[in-house]
């Protein structure tokens, strides 16, 4: 967990401001790591530092943990430049919560793979979307379905799909759409939540990154931790469903030049 410092205190500043998280103020304190709904190992908040990341300095906390980048992790690559020139940007992400939140026995996990209809209508629903009102986009332009992760959402089984599409036109202009879809048990997907937005290749367009779902606050249904991205910003947001719809019901931190 980490808080953003404003960029321009970056050179002089020796310290963090108050932050809430215990892992900050109680070195020892006990994390347990999530990846793809499930529990798959313990970290230990150790040596709380000041570091800085994409133009923003950040209170950080180093962590003991045999969990590494054999478990997997969400891995995102991305390329950019700065002054000394271009950089290809790895990581592994992982989700943490406090051992001593709440438990309710329900854990989501991966919904494995669905059938060649399902993914057909989400693909549809997607294309359809992002064709509506195209603008400068050709309507036909092609559309690649970037990313399709279903998970079970709840303990009756209820499947709920995380996907992003990328429309693609001329001048590197890109329109995308990020959704979280219900799966009926016909097969027949329902929209809960979607964004579509305009960009390009360069600076991109608002859109969702998924890292994990899983059940946070106890109720027994899984919310959505995600990215919320737009040109050099970039939010952590919590997406918490509420029997009809996905809203947003944290943001933040933020960083980004």
């Amino acid at each position: 967990q980490f808080q953003e410092i404003p960029v321009q205190g970056i050179k002089g500043q020796k310290d963090c401001p108050h932050v809430s998280f215990r892992g900050w103020w109680e070195p020892g304190t006990q994390y347990d790591i999530f990846f793809g709904g499930n529990r798959i190992g313990q970290a230990r908040a150790q040596r709380r530092m000041l570091g800085a990341y994409d133009c923003s300095a950040l209170c950080v906390v180093s962590v003991e943990t045999k969990v590494g980048l054999a478990h997997g992790g969400r891995k995102d690559s991305r390329l950019g430049f700065n002054q000394a020139g271009r950089f290809d940007e790895t990581m592994a992400q992982f989700v943490a919560m406090s051992s001593s939140a709440p438990q309710t026995g329900f854990q989501t996990r991966p919904a494995g793979v669905v059938s060649k209809d399902v993914r057909r209508a989400i693909s549809r629903f997607a294309i359809s979307r992002l064709r509506e009102n195209s603008g400068k986009l050709d309507a036909s332009a092609k559309v690649t379905i970037k990313r399709l992760q279903v998970f079970v959402s709840s303990p009756d089984g209820e499947r709920h799909a995380f996907v992003q599409a990328v429309q693609e036109g001329p001048n590197d202009q890109v329109k995308v759409i990020t959704a979280v879809m219900l799966i009926r048990r016909d097969g027949f997907p329902e929209p809960l939540f979607d964004l579509v937005s305009y960009g390009d290749t360069d600076t991109g367009a608002a859109s969702y990154e998924f890292l994990d779902a899983l059940d946070i606050d106890g109720d027994g249904r899984s919310e959505l931790v995600t990215i919320y991205h737009n040109y050099e910003f970039h939010e952590f947001h919590i997406l918490r469903f509420d029997g009809k719809l996905y809203e947003v019901v944290h943001k933040g931190p933020s960083y980004g030049c």
